[in-house]
């Protein structure tokens, strides 16, 4: 098994289960008549990154690894 193997299917796991948390938020916030930025403000915890960074970064981890082990060049 490659590097590339190995790491692209557990990065798509990872974006596939955010998209699904996504989706509920979503669904959450038409319910409750709340504004989605709310929830993508929102911290767990007040050390940690609110949620829309916290996407961000999971999505730049994804695909700057993925070319990074493709040689490609790192998009900015």
């Amino acid at each position: 098994m490659s590097f590339h193997d190995a790491s692209v299917a557990a990065y798509l796991q990872i974006l596939n289960s955010l998209t699904g948390i996504l989706t509920k938020a979503e669904a959450h916030c038409a319910a409750k008549k709340i504004q989605p930025e709310v929830l993508l403000g929102a911290r767990l915890y007040p050390d940690m990154l609110p949620l829309s960074r916290q996407i961000q970064l999971t999505c730049d981890f994804a695909t700057k690894g993925c070319a990074r082990l493709t040689h490609s060049e790192v998009p900015s």
